[in-house]
């Protein structure tokens, strides 16, 4: 189904921080559903000292390690507007096969 992006919405490619997860992502989505706003986001690996080279060549499915994509409300967001959005064609994502746990 192809719909367009909602006009309410902030850009694709805005930063922001999960009120959940404590960690920087970026939206990459968005939708409208019973008049909130709902954002699809890339969350970015943890790349805090120690943890680069785990990012890199761990095959540990860790999730403080690995990026993660979620949905979640507009109200469980902090948003980055002063920073320009990030241009996600420059972004890979690759996604890897089976089940969260």
């Amino acid at each position: 189904m192809i719909y367009a992006y909602p006009q309410e919405a902030v850009p694709r490619g805005t930063l922001v921080r999960s009120t959940a997860l404590n960690r920087l992502g970026v939206v990459t989505d968005a939708e409208v559903k019973n008049q909130q706003t709902y954002y699809t986001c890339f969350y970015f690996p943890n790349t805090a000292p120690g943890f680069y080279y785990r990012n890199l060549m761990s095959q540990n499915r860790d999730e403080t390690v690995h990026g993660i994509l979620a949905e979640e409300s507009e109200f469980d967001l902090t948003f980055y507007l002063m920073i320009g959005p990030i241009n996600l064609e420059e972004i890979d994502i690759f996604h890897m096969p089976g089940e969260l746990t």
